[in-house]
């Protein structure tokens, strides 16, 4: 598989109040990646409260074109700025945006 069939999974490490395991981010999002028809999977996840290290790895990966795809937790939205910046990104590089509440997966407005 070419790396423009990767499909970016972005979570990141929460606090216990958020009651949702890396584990169980990884789970949901991995799901996501294979309902959107792709079987390679890129990982990147962060640390809650720190930089972002690996979100900006991903804006460069989708600006680079290697990645066909993203998915992410819903909780996402709640930081306006970089779901802004990854929805632009994701719309110049024409690729689909997928976000996962719960068991539902849909694709990002």
């Amino acid at each position: 598989m070419s790396e423009k069939e990767k499909v970016a999974v972005y979570y990141r490490k929460t606090n216990n109040a958020q009651n949702v395991s890396v584990e169980q981010q990884k789970e949901m999002l991995k799901g996501a990646a294979v309902l959107s028809g792709n079987k390679v999977i890129e990982d990147y996840c962060d640390e809650q409260g720190e930089e972002s290290t690996q979100f900006d790895k991903m804006i460069r990966d989708i600006k680079e074109s290697k990645i066909a795809a993203v998915t992410l937790l819903d909780r996402m939205e709640s930081d306006g700025q970089e779901m802004e910046q990854l929805k632009k990104a994701a719309s110049e590089a024409e690729i689909p945006l997928y976000v996962c509440e719960d068991d539902t997966v849909k694709k990002a407005d």
